[in-house]
């Protein structure tokens, strides 16, 4: 089943263009190329913003310092647990000493909150220079 290049935004078919196997799959690269020059020509050009807006919304500068501050503050909680080596949970508090697995579970949510809200940033710092 061959994908439908019409339905991708210019930096996908860019990025298709850049990781596809040139050798395994001639047709889909003229695809993606021809898909390309039509938007040049027509200048028809689909804009990330679309792309985005059926994947995921353009985050504004207030959305990035709210994650920024919510990255600082799993960083805190992190730091405090490995620190003191408890972590509270629902209304609980569990010792790495006493409920190694829970400590560490929790521990590994703050890290991935962390690493979600970081990424995040970083994806929409992106998406607004271009």
């Amino acid at each position: 089943m061959e994908p439908d290049y019409s339905k991708y935004a210019t930096s996908e078919l860019l990025d298709a263009l850049e990781s596809i196997d040139h050798d395994e799959f001639p047709e889909r690269v003229k695809l993606i190329k021809s898909q390309l020059e039509r938007r040049k020509v027509n200048n028809d050009l689909v804009e990330d913003d679309e792309a985005l807006s059926s994947k995921e919304k353009k985050l504004g500068t207030g959305g990035q310092v709210l994650l920024i501050i919510a990255a600082l503050f799993f960083v805190w909680l992190s730091l405090d647990a490995v620190n003191t080596g408890t972590v509270s949970l629902r209304g609980s508090t569990y010792r790495y000493e006493t409920s190694p697995f829970i400590f560490l579970s929790v521990l590994a949510a703050y890290i991935f909150a962390i690493v979600v809200c970081v990424s995040r940033v970083i994806k929409a710092r992106r998406i607004s220079k271009q």
